[in-house]
């Protein structure tokens, strides 16, 4: 009955995380006991570094589902482009990394605000370089979620910008940076 208890309260920390949907697919099809499906969540959530860093699809999932965000990104429609970049986050893969930078790029704030969430999702210093270049961008959203992402990093270089972004004239941007 304990370990009954404690997996669940494992999979409840894991889906208010992450949502009942990315849970839903880690387990999907697969017939599990209770002690290996305690095992497959409390390996997951060994990492302390925040939250969980695994992948919770398939490469090749992945693969499919930015290979489609990629040429709604690529529209001409802002709406399109927007609700991509926010697909973007759901997808919780390595290969996030490239589209999300190169959405950083976009000509409209929400786009690039959205995808520097994505890359603090992911938490790969691979983004480090271009979440640096966008905590000058003129809209204040893009500035917080950059300095967000920095911080799910940790990276070492970022201390010195996030620091001078104390000083925003925004407040969220500055609380954000001091998080």
């Amino acid at each position: 009955m304990l370990l009954r208890n404690l997996i669940g309260a494992a999979i409840i920390a894991v889906v208010v995380s992450y949502g009942y949907r990315h849970v839903r697919q880690a387990f999907v099809g697969r017939q599990m006991d209770f002690r290996s499906k305690f095992e497959s969540v409390s390996e997951a959530l060994k990492d302390t570094g925040g939250p969980i860093k695994m992948p919770l699809i398939s490469d090749a999932s992945a693969q499919r589902r930015l290979a489609q965000i990629k040429v709604k990104l690529d529209s001409p429609a802002v709406e399109i482009r927007r609700k991509a970049a926010q697909e973007l986050q759901s997808v919780r893969h390595p290969a996030t990394v490239k589209p999300a930078i190169e959405a950083l790029k976009d000509g409209d704030a929400q786009v690039r605000a959205a995808a520097a969430r994505a890359l603090g999702i992911v938490g790969d210093a691979a983004a480090l370089d271009p979440l640096l270049q966008t905590l000058n961008d003129h809209e204040s959203d893009v500035r917080q979620q950059s300095a967000i992402a920095l911080g799910k990093i940790k990276a070492p270089q970022a201390i010195e910008p996030l620091a001078a972004l104390l000083k925003d004239p925004n407040a969220r941007v500055a609380n954000s940076a001091a998080h």
